[in-house]
């Protein structure tokens, strides 16, 4: 019983963790769209989440990946200095709940089963 609440409540904070870093990381890529396009380019055109260029017509998930891993590791030049750098800062911690919430989540379903 304890697992099963346990999972469930880890399974529920990474859900609504996910989300939030979703709208967070969405909320980057539009300023650096918005402020930086040249480099947004060099990125690769990445739309967010939820978020697309209204010029872009598909979404561009393979640069919008790589920019999000980016992200995590490394803060880009253009952000120094801009309004944007507390929206990185929580992107990466809301990244890291839902890492952390997921995986043991899913490591309590394991034990359970086994």
């Amino acid at each position: 019983m304890v697992l099963t609440l346990i999972s469930v409540g880890a399974i529920i904070l990474a859900s609504i963790s996910g989300f939030v870093g979703m709208t967070r990381f969405d909320a980057i890529v539009r300023f650096e769209y918005e402020y930086f396009r040249e480099e947004w380019k060099r990125d690769g055109c990445p739309s967010g989440y939820f978020w697309m260029p209204e010029a872009q017509h598909f979404r561009v998930n393979a640069s919008g990946s790589r920019l999000a891993m980016r992200l995590l590791r490394h803060a880009p030049s253009w952000i120094a200095g801009t309004g944007v750098e507390p929206t990185l800062r929580s992107f990466r911690r809301v990244s890291l709940v839902f890492l952390v919430s997921l995986m043991l989540g899913l490591m309590t379903l394991l034990s359970k089963a086994i």
